[in-house]
């Protein structure tokens, strides 16, 4: 997966810790905006170690 960058994603509001919702998708080059309410992906509740894996074991055409 070379140049792939993860950012970690916000899953806890910064203030009160509440749960966060994805509510808006943009477009970086037309700005094109996409609201609605929209669930995260699977992959996005596992824990950091856990996603590390999968992403080595992905990468070495699934061989440990």
């Amino acid at each position: 997966m070379e140049g792939f960058q993860t950012k970690k994603r916000l899953d806890k509001c910064p203030s009160c810790s509440t749960d966060l919702k994805i509510t808006e998708y943009a477009c970086q080059k037309c700005k094109a905006k996409i609201i609605g309410s929209f669930s995260r992906g699977e992959l996005s509740s596992l824990q950091e170690e856990l996603l590390g894996f999968l992403k080595t074991f992905i990468k070495n055409r699934r061989n440990l």
